[in-house]
């Protein structure tokens, strides 16, 4: 009786499948986990962009606004000193230093007539009133979150004095002399993205009110 011929076991055992699968899964999950973690800084990455941005553009047109202030139609032909649009109006104190509110008033440039705007910081949003309309939205709450409008005012006096033809500081009238007030407004704006409250930014900018009250005169003016 012949025997039976030996047949070679070909193929993999079940614990080199097993070992291959485990191989295999780890290697899916380190890749899936630097897929993820690039997903993750891209998103952040847009985030902090689009906060920037929106951070910039808003604080962009506040100083751009704010800097016409004042503006009197016909400042060339009148009394600058008269001009009904010199006061800048600064609301709501903050404790951590500055105001939230600012108001001013302004000749319109195409028709002279005048207008009152209001920047202020309102539930975590910048915005904006112009004359007796409601409130504007200058950013997105649901991208951004403005924490802190700080609105510093600095006011520097400068005597004119030079200029008059006579000394016009003299004991019997010490107050006549012509003086210009040079306005400067500090401004700060931070805010956070609503998505992720821990990527905050800042911007701090400053404006130089461009039409400056005066008051006194020279004497015999």
């Amino acid at each position: 009786m012949q025997p039976l011929p030996m047949h070679r076991q070909t193929g993999l055992t079940l614990v080199e499948l097993l070992i291959g699968m485990a191989l295999g899964l780890f290697v899916a999950g380190g890749a899936l986990a630097l897929f993820l973690g690039e997903l993750q800084t891209s998103r952040r990455l847009l985030l902090e962009a689009r906060l920037s941005h929106d951070l910039r553009v808003a604080a962009d047109l506040l100083a751009r606004d704010l800097r016409r202030a004042g503006h009197w139609g016909v400042s060339t032909t009148s009394d600058a000193s008269a001009n009904p649009h010199g006061a800048i109006q600064l609301d709501d104190a903050s404790s951590e230093g500055g105001f939230r509110r600012v108001q001013y008033s302004f000749d319109q440039p195409d028709n002279s007539k005048p207008l009152v705007a209001a920047f202020a910081q309102t539930d975590h949003k910048l915005t904006l009133q112009i004359g007796g309309g409601g409130r504007q939205e200058l950013t997105d709450p649901a991208v951004v979150r403005v924490t802190q409008l700080a609105i510093t005012p600095t006011d520097t006096h400068l005597s004119l004095a030079a200029l008059c033809p006579a000394a016009c500081a003299t004991p019997d009238a010490p107050h006549t002399c012509p003086t210009l007030v040079l306005r400067r407004y500090d401004i700060v704006l931070r805010a956070q993205a609503t998505a992720e409250p821990s990527l905050q930014r800042e911007v701090r900018t400053t404006v130089h009110v461009r039409n400056q009250p005066w008051s006194g005169t020279c004497p015999g003016a």
